[in-house]
């Protein structure tokens, strides 16, 4: 069986009120000495303070227990909350394998983002981070409407609209799991673009949380690159093209410029010189 460590504010305090109580002592019997009381009196008051350090201790001793199932409570407070964040990444793969045009989105979007943030030099804690942000950054669009979501038709205004709420949805959806409230600015903002003229905020610049705009690049290269209703998937590197274009406006060019050497894509200009060096062979 282990025991439990007294914390050190406890013990100081707890050491602290000893030795106030020896020093209460010390004084009680001096007084009582001079006014000629008798030795029994001086032990009696003695004894009361020991009675008194014992209860402390005993205290001290329960609020340590005390100290240690709650510690315990939030550990598996935590163990829950990975349990219920598993269950929403399966739930948004079920909900996108409805659609080949979106099945896997989310796990590609964890993916990239894991990427950038390597790229970028973030730490592990925070690249894993950006793995989760990825992979449940558009759990809102389970509040949208299926005839709007599979629709094969480019949405019209007021589709348009509800599909907007889905990034503060996602907020919303999430926010009571303490784990995830390093990444909930990052959820809310993957559709802010640098210039302002994002949503749901409107923030602009660095006002946009590096996660959301690590999440945005990640999302939109990842539409890009595969089939959608209205249009065919582009290259890599047409891609690429198109996020640069879009920099710094709407997509951080830092961000975007990870991505690029992160997954060795060349801007066109870079691969037409390729192509057209004369061979050495």
């Amino acid at each position: 069986m282990s025991k439990s460590v007294m914390p050190g504010s406890q013990a100081y305090a707890l050491a602290r009120f000893v030795a106030l109580s020896v020093i209460a002592v010390a004084l009680a019997s001096y007084a009582i000495g001079q006014v000629g009381l008798a030795a029994p009196t001086i032990v009696l008051a003695a004894l009361m303070v020991g009675v008194g350090v014992g209860m402390v201790i005993r205290v001290q001793r329960a609020v340590s227990k005390l100290g240690i199932q709650s510690t315990s409570v939030r550990h598996s407070a935590s163990a829950a909350e990975r349990h219920y964040i598993e269950v929403l990444g399966r739930i948004v793969k079920v909900v996108e394998s409805r659609d080949r045009y979106w099945a896997g989105h989310s796990h590609n979007v964890g993916r990239l983002s894991g990427i950038i943030a390597q790229e970028l030099g973030l730490g592990e804690s925070q690249r894993e981070q950006m793995v989760l942000a990825g992979e449940l950054h558009d759990i809102g669009l389970l509040a949208v409407p299926e005839s709007v979501m599979l629709s094969h038709s480019r949405f019209g205004v007021e589709d348009f609209r509800c599909v907007q709420t889905h990034s503060v949805i996602s907020h919303d959806v999430l926010k009571p799991l303490e784990i995830l409230g390093g990444i909930l600015p990052a959820i809310r903002a993957h559709h802010e673009k640098l210039n302002g003229t994002g949503y749901p905020d409107g923030l602009k610049g660095d006002g946009i949380p590096l996660g959301g705009r690590i999440l945005a690049v990640a999302d939109a290269y990842d539409a890009m690159t595969h089939d959608r209703p209205h249009r065919q998937a582009v290259s890599p590197m047409m891609a690429l093209g198109e996020l640069r274009r879009c920099a710094p406006a709407g997509f951080d060019p830092v961000c975007v410029e990870a991505l690029a050497a992160a997954m060795s894509i060349p801007t066109l200009e870079e691969a037409c010189a390729a192509a057209s060096a004369p061979s050495l062979a």
